[in-house]
This record gives structure tokens, C-alpha cells and sequence, in this order.
């Protein structure tokens, strides 16, 4: 079982609950159709949803879609609207699955191995010591994500990258420091107005590098990334020779801030 999984899983999951709560709270009564933000919950859930079911299919197998709301007229005066109300059913099951997450993870101490307190409290603090760039000034780096949910995924997987190749766990954070170069190529390009051929790494790489988005240092590095992502299956660790290192894992979570610094 992948605890790395069961623990993002786990943030995620406190993440929307806290997002539909806080909604909820502000007594707002009405979003537009159009309203991103209002629709994101309900992805936001489907992806947990498949995962933990990816995760521990006989568990959660049973876990209810809750299909996006349809938008109704309100006192046949503005159109295109939804409830408040309509958060309802997906707060519910979202407290569900966060009741069947704790009572089936609850004994799984490797499950929370991870979150080591006294360490991850300062985790930005030591990315600043070890790569000179602090939390404030990444955020900047990265303005063009407007989306709050997803500038706090990419902020969780950049601290949990960093926890993982600090405890010798290189193999995840590898992949996790190339899924964040991965989503951040992706919302560069969105917002430079360039589409790539496909939604692949590789692709946006390429996209990137054509319309000299990237300086070629940075693209190199990238392609790295790239490499390792596609070396660490397990059928490639057939010798100590492609073993991930921690090296390799620190360069992983170094590239981040590499490629950062060439957004404009």
C-alpha cells in the first residue's frame, strides 16, 4: 500500500472539506453558472472520490457520485444560478468519505509517517536555507494561477516533495516534484495564450521550448525531470544502477524553483 498516496489522499480530502464548509458559512445564496471556483468542488471530489477507490476498491466502491447541479432561474428574475443548497448533498458525502478515510487508515501509523511536526511546521523555512527562495516569493513566481485550491495543491506538493527527499524517500518525491513542473508548464502556457498537441509532460516541454517560453538551461532541466518520472517504474529498477538517489531527488525538487524564476 502507498502510504504517500493515503497521506495526500487525506489532505485533499481535509482541503474540500474545509473549502465547502467555508462556503457555506458566508450565507452566500446564489453563484453564477459560470462561477469556476463553485464548479471546482465538484471535481475536486470526483477526483478523490476515484482515487480512493483506486486506492482500496472493496472500501470504497460504494461512494456516491454527486453529479454537478443544474442551474435553475431564481424568482424568475436572474438566470442561470446555483443554490447554496446545492453544496448540501456534496458536503454530506464528503463528511462520509472522510469518516470511512479515518476509520479505515486509523491504526496505519506509517499512513501519518510523514508528518513529523517538529519538521514539517518549518518546512518553508528550510526550503528557503536549502534553495534561497522563501514562500512569499515562489507565490509571486507563480501569479499567474489565479485558483486558490489549486495554488494550495501546488504549495502542499512542493512541502511534501521537499519532506520526502529530506527523509531519503527519493523515489516519491521525484514524482511529485515532476507532477508540479508538470501543472505549472501547463497554467504557464494557458496564460501565455499557446496550446501544446497533447496533455502530456512532454509535450508541454516541447510547447514551451517552440514558442521560447523557456531558456534552454531550464528546458534541459525539465527534460530531466521527464526522465526520471518515466525511470521510476518499478519493471526499471532492475539494478542498483537506476536506483533514484537523493541527489537525484534534491535536483527534482531544485528544478522547481529553476523553472520558476524564468516566468514573466
Amino acid at each position: 500500500m502507498n502510504y504517500k498516496n493515503i497521506s495526500k489522499i487525506k489532505s485533499d480530502i481535509n482541503h474540500l472539506l474545509n473549502i465547502i464548509e467555508e462556503n457555506l458559512a458566508q450565507k452566500r445564496r446564489y453563484w453564477q453558472k459560470t462561477d469556476s471556483e463553485f464548479l471546482r468542488q465538484w471535481e475536486a471530489y470526483s477526483k478523490i472520490r476515484n482515487n480512493l477507490i483506486d486506492l482500496e476498491p472493496k472500501i470504497f466502491s460504494d461512494l456516491r457520485e454527486i453529479p454537478v447541479p443544474e442551474t435553475r432561474d431564481q424568482n424568475f428574475v436572474t438566470k442561470d444560478l446555483y443554490d447554496i443548497n446545492d453544496l448540501l448533498p456534496l458536503r454530506n458525502e464528503m463528511k462520509r468519505v472522510s469518516e470511512y478515510f479515518e476509520y479505515h487508515f486509523k491504526d496505519d501509523k506509517n499512513a501519518t509517517s510523514l508528518e513529523d511536526e517538529d519538521f514539517n511546521q518549518n518546512v518553508w523555512e528550510n526550503i528557503r536555507v536549502d534553495f534561497g527562495i522563501s514562500k512569499n516569493v515562489f507565490g509571486k513566481k507563480i501569479h499567474f494561477i489565479k485558483d486558490k485550491f489549486t495554488r494550495d495543491i501546488i504549495f502542499r506538493d512542493i512541502e511534501q516533495a521537499y519532506v520526502l527527499y529530506k527523509k531519503d524517500f527519493n523515489k516519491p518525491s521525484v514524482l511529485l516534484a515532476g507532477g508540479v513542473i508538470e501543472e505549472l508548464l501547463r497554467h504557464y502556457l494557458i496564460f501565455k495564450g499557446f496550446k501544446s498537441k497533447d496533455s502530456t509532460f512532454n509535450e508541454y516541454i516541447k510547447a514551451c521550448e517552440e514558442h521560447g517560453l523557456l531558456k534552454t538551461a531550464i528546458r534541459q532541466l525539465s527534460d530531466s525531470v521527464r526522465y526520471f518520472r518515466n525511470l521510476v517504474h518499478i519493471s526499471m529498477e532492475k539494478s542498483p544502477k537506476y536506483t533514484i538517489s537523493k541527489a537525484t531527488a534534491m535536483g527534482a525538487v531544485s528544478i522547481i524553483f529553476t523553472i520558476s524564476n524564468d516566468f514573466d
